[in-house]
């Protein structure tokens, strides 16, 4: 398998119910072998188990460094893409309440690729790095 970010070599890593794990010779990344991703429809099953409230204030807690981050290193003015924001866009939310622009996508909840084609000051990727089949 080569690597997903820089298309080196990759040796196996790790084995887990019966999943191999490959991590690359060049930048260490660690992917799970493309054999053992999931479809859409059971990567929508597992996210709709998720429970992200957008009042959730223990949610709102766990993403507040991010949202400092933000608020520390740009200015309303600047614009920004919150990618995977998923059903409850709470960092989205806790950046529009402070009068910020930013954009949600998620490709199941907010699917609006033309988003894509713009250009951002700053990406927040909150939970779903891992998730990137093709990054």
């Amino acid at each position: 398998m080569k690597c997903k970010l820089c298309s080196s070599k990759t040796k196996l890593f790790y084995i887990e119910n019966k999943k191999s794990y490959f991590q690359c010779e060049n930048c260490e990344s660690i992917c799970l072998d493309t054999q053992h991703f999931p479809s859409n429809k059971e990567e929508l099953e597992r996210y709709l188990e998720h429970n992200n409230n957008i009042e959730d204030k223990g949610y709102q807690n766990f993403v507040q460094p991010i949202v400092s981050s933000v608020l520390k290193n740009f200015t309303k003015k600047h614009i920004g893409l919150d990618y995977g924001c998923g059903p409850g866009p709470v960092i989205s939310k806790l950046l529009k309440d402070k009068n910020y622009n930013i954009t949600p996508f998620d490709p199941f909840f907010e699917n609006k690729p033309e988003v894509l084609k713009r250009q951002y000051n700053y990406i927040i990727c909150c939970e779903v790095i891992e998730h990137f089949h093709n990054p």
